[in-house]
């Protein structure tokens, strides 16, 4: 289904075909898919108990021209064509780089008559809230994915916390700090992380080793003519050595299990000077109010190709040790 010319419920911007789109499953609204994970889900959501069902709007064909073109009915998000940045004027024939800071305009359109975009939240959400030096709604910006969970901890740690559990961190530790721009958290715990798998390493190759060994046992015992006392006695032998193996595997995997706790309880407050130090620099600028928005939007957030990149890197360099080591 086409969705070009409708209008995004969160931003209220007009949906071009070059947009991400994300349709709710349970009414069909469609919204840009920044705007549903920055709101953590549908606009309508309060609306689904009462089977509430997304319909197109009512437009002629002469309204759903691509946007790039810039028709009537839709108004640029930059008014009067200047730089959200600095308020340089726009040249009109111009590659969309700002010929006094250089920086590259960001084409979003809202709808007609509405003036310059501007987050929108859900009700019951206060963007002006203050919590430390900054507010809650430069927090969302700043994360774009999770801010209930980076909100309510920042505001505890306001109020004489010191610790917060994050169960991502835990879970996806080291990647997860990659996966949330904290790179210099990120180099340590990859680190650590190599450091004791690269320990362990010799002992769980011996251990998979023997595994295999001992169910091919168990697999021919089923079927031999041995007498129960010689069947377990060898049982006894392998339990024997699998002791033996399991002991020095022990505290690298101890380690493991201290570095995703440590990490859990320290990731929410990385991440908050993490936040700090982005609405920090973005308001040393001087911006105009929706160029510095854009610009929390752009600089916060997360990056799944980097999280990704963690993983898959880890795994490659593990790989490399194995054959290194004659494995």
């Amino acid at each position: 289904m086409k969705y070009s010319g409708e209008l995004c419920p969160w931003c209220g911007n007009v949906f071009t075909e070059d947009d991400d789109i994300v349709v709710c499953p349970e009414c069909g609204t469609p919204h840009h898919r920044s705007c549903m994970h920055a709101h953590a889900g549908c606009a309508h959501n309060a609306q689904h108990s009462e089977g509430f069902t997304w319909k197109p709007s009512a437009r002629d064909d002469s309204t759903t021209r691509d946007t790039e073109d810039e028709p009537a009915a839709v108004q640029p998000l930059i008014d009067e064509g200047r730089c959200p940045y600095c308020g340089e004027e726009l040249p009109e024939d111009g590659n969309g780089v700002c010929p006094n800071c250089g920086r590259v305009r960001i084409k979003v359109f809202n709808a007609p008559g509405a003036g310059p975009v501007s987050p929108v939240f859900k009700p019951d959400f206060d963007p002006n809230e203050k919590i430390g030096e900054i507010t809650s709604g430069d927090i969302a910006l700043a994360c774009r994915t999770g801010a209930n969970h980076y909100i309510k901890s920042f505001r505890k740690f306001e109020y004489g916390a010191s610790l917060s559990f994050n169960i991502g961190a835990f879970v996806f530790a080291p990647h997860w700090f990659l996966y949330r721009k904290l790179y210099k958290a990120a180099a340590i715990f990859i680190s650590v992380f190599l450091a004791l798998n690269i320990w362990l390493l010799p002992q769980r190759i011996k251990t998979e080793d023997f595994v295999i060994e001992m169910n091919n046992w168990m697999r021919e015992a089923s079927s031999a003519e041995a007498s129960e006392e010689e069947l377990q006695k060898e049982y006894d032998s392998y339990m024997k050595r699998a002791r033996e193996l399991i002991k020095p595997c022990l505290p690298p995997i101890l380690l493991l299990a201290a570095m995703h706790i440590v990490a859990a309880f320290t990731a929410d407050r990385m991440y908050r000077k993490r936040c700090l130090e982005i609405i920090k620099d973005v308001d040393s600028g001087s911006l105009p109010e929706h160029g510095r928005q854009i610009e929390l939007f752009r600089r916060g957030g997360t990056s799944f190709l980097l999280g990704a990149a963690s993983y898959f890197g880890c795994r490659l360099i593990l790989e490399m040790v194995i054959k290194a080591l004659g494995y």
